[in-house]
């Protein structure tokens, strides 16, 4: 994943999440609510954090240049070999899973 500097958007994840930087630096904050992301930490080049099921969060790119980062989640949420080829489309299957729950 990519996010130009700024970038930010708070999302709620009904699975584990794993997030591994890879440069250079963001500030990852969670929360049990939308509204309410107490929990904040900076985070820079080949760390990791945990996000809890079911916990808002919000990554933001505090650096310069584009944010790069990978992310993990368990259990899976989409069928083996499904792809996403826009985030538009990602984004799509997203609210049709979440709203089927």
């Amino acid at each position: 994943m990519s996010k130009k500097p700024s970038a930010a958007g708070i999302v709620l994840i009904h699975a584990r999440l794993l997030i591994f930087w890879l440069r250079p630096w963001g500030l990852v904050q969670m929360g049990e609510r939308e509204d309410r992301l107490d929990f904040q930490r900076s985070v820079s080049d080949d760390e990791a954090i945990m996000i809890p099921a079911g916990t808002w969060h919000n990554v933001t790119n505090t650096g310069r240049v584009p944010l790069k980062l990978y992310t993990i989640y368990a259990p899976p949420e989409h069928p083996l070999g499904t792809v996403h080829r826009t985030k538009a489309e990602a984004m799509a299957a997203h609210r049709q899973l979440a709203a089927s729950r």
